[in-house]
């Protein structure tokens, strides 16, 4: 995927998360869940290249 903005380097890794404090993705307040790496959305995809975070990777809705 290509960059949006041509200040980001190509080097730097564009992360969306959601800090879940109202308990809407777990049990357990507090929690940070990767939504969005890059621009790639699909829960799927993103935990196949991102194994090692995979727990952390979740969205309520894909859209």
């Amino acid at each position: 995927m290509g960059r949006w903005s041509s200040c980001i380097p190509e080097n730097v890794d564009v992360v969306g998360v959601v800090y879940d404090f109202q308990d809407a993705y777990s049990e357990r307040r507090g929690e940070v869940h990767v939504i969005n790496v890059d621009g790639e959305t699909d829960v799927e995809k993103l935990r196949e290249k991102y194994p090692e975070i995979d727990s952390r990777i979740e969205r309520l809705w894909e859209y």
